[in-house]
């Protein structure tokens, strides 16, 4: 997936995992905005990053994901 972020309009979007949930959700690199549902990624359904991770007892950071590796790189 590589959509530039809706958001920013300043960063790309990229998939990761949250850690303690597997849930998927996909993270602007450049300014945190958060969608629990990559099929909806835009400006009027982003969540920031921390506030998302923070609903679900984690500490809001990176750190809470497992982040995607870029695929052909």
């Amino acid at each position: 997936m590589k959509i530039w972020c809706p958001r920013c309009n300043q960063g790309w979007v990229t998939g990761a995992q949250i850690k303690s949930t597997n849930e998927r959700v996909s993270v602007c690199e450049e300014c945190e905005a958060a969608w629990a549902n990559e099929k909806s990624i835009n400006f009027e359904t982003f969540v920031d990053m921390s506030t998302m991770l923070k609903a679900k007892g984690l500490s809001g950071n990176w750190s809470d994901l497992l982040v995607d590796k870029e695929q052909g790189s």
